[in-house]
């Protein structure tokens, strides 16, 4: 089932999010016809959980491919990404409380990719696996059959590859933090040629936060988070101009706080060479901002984004010494401004034709799928409202 509560479902421009869940129920629609309907235990032992949804994650998400910007390699570049700090082993998510395992919806649908990618039949594999146990064979036996290997072999084999691409946490960022609850488990190096900084919460992250405060030390590229029904790692991208610590808090309901604090070294203060590629469902910015006043310092300034739709303004993101700046956002319509750092009132709101002192009747920028935007913030042309 699909829960409408996700913010993502209820966004009407988010086609790649319900192409992937959509296809994903249907799967397991196809798994229980193969098991005479029997996909719930105790009726059927059907094997392993990690299997079971990670199958349906694999096919739902190469059944979206290429839809509205769904990219396959995208979403197995994150699970790659996210799986490398944790140690989940497939052992343990056989079955039991699977969904209590922070990292579960990375580790086990990258497992399933491994597993058909390295069997004689690939895909069909997995078909022929579920149709086996339909027709009275263990899981086990249907396994070996199926996949050519047992069980205990490929948990061997796919924890060598876990090996192989673990990371190790930088934990010297890590802060004592603000909430006793929240702990920080440190930085990897991301795909952006900068750092994922990761912190555990003790609770699901459902949805979108409804609000956040932030420092004025740093601004942020990104964010995500993966997790189980009782806890969550949030993983933050930090603008690559951001130094010194940061305090950040994420407010997703008033039961539901996070406050985080970590520190951002000096040697990350670099411009990135490379432009970044948006994850799924997300489009690019590029910008510029030309200052007024030859003594405004770009980096004393972000560039903040409203979207439209959810009435919601997400962090600034900090502008680069020569006044560029980039910035992924969720698919949608929205009206920016730039703000000082250091918080206080917007310098003014974007539009074609100059700054506007206030949000009425500014341009507003549509972020689509395919659709690289650029724009130029120019802040020595005020216009006003026709």
């Amino acid at each position: 089932m699909i829960s409408s509560s996700f913010l993502a479902w209820n966004d009407d421009s988010n086609h790649c999010y319900k192409a992937k869940n959509v296809a994903h129920e249907l799967f397991h629609t196809l798994q229980s016809r193969l098991l005479h309907h029997g996909l719930f235990r105790p009726a059927l032992d059907y094997g392993p959980e990690w299997l079971k949804e990670g199958s349906a994650a694999f096919f739902g998400t190469h059944i979206a491919d290429g839809i509205n910007g769904c990219s396959y390699q995208e979403v197995l570049d994150s699970w790659i990404q996210d799986s490398s700090d944790k140690s989940i082993s497939l052992r343990q998510v056989e079955g039991g409380d699977f969904n209590a395992k922070v990292g579960f919806w990375s580790v086990a649908p990258l497992s399933v990719d491994q597993l058909i990618n390295t069997s004689t039949n690939g895909e069909k594999s997995v078909i022929d696996y579920y149709s086996a146990i339909g027709s009275g064979k263990s899981w086990r036996e249907a396994f070996t059959e199926a996949f050519g290997r047992t069980v205990e072999e490929f948990y061997t084999e796919f924890g060598a590859y876990q090996e192989k691409i673990k990371v190790t946490l930088d934990t010297s960022v890590c802060l004592p933090q603000s909430n006793s609850r929240v702990k920080c488990l440190g930085r990897k190096p991301n795909k952006s040629d900068g750092y994922t900084y990761v912190f555990n919460l003790p609770f699901a992250v459902l949805t979108e936060p409804q609000q956040w405060k932030i420092d004025s030390n740093c601004a942020l590229n990104g964010y995500g988070a993966n997790g189980s029904n009782t806890a969550s790692n949030l993983m933050i991208d930090v603008n690559l101009n951001a130094q010194g610590t940061c305090h950040i808090q994420f407010i997703f309901s008033t039961d539901r706080l996070a406050t985080i604090d970590f520190k951002v070294p000096v040697d990350l203060s670099i411009t990135p060479t490379v432009t970044p590629t948006p994850p799924a469902g997300m489009a690019g910015l590029n910008g510029k901002v030309i200052f007024a006043d030859a003594k405004q310092k770009p980096e004393d300034y972000v560039v903040s984004f409203c979207n439209l739709k959810i009435v919601q303004c997400l962090p600034g993101v900090v502008i680069n010494r020569d006044g560029t700046f980039y910035t992924y956002l969720t698919l949608g319509d929205y009206q920016i401004s730039v703000n000082p750092m250091n918080g206080g009132d917007a310098l003014g709101w974007y539009s074609i034709d100059g700054l506007l002192p206030t949000s009425e009747c500014a341009t507003i920028v549509q972020i689509r799928i395919g659709n690289q935007s650029s724009i130029t913030i120019d802040l020595s042309k005020q216009a006003s409202c026709k």
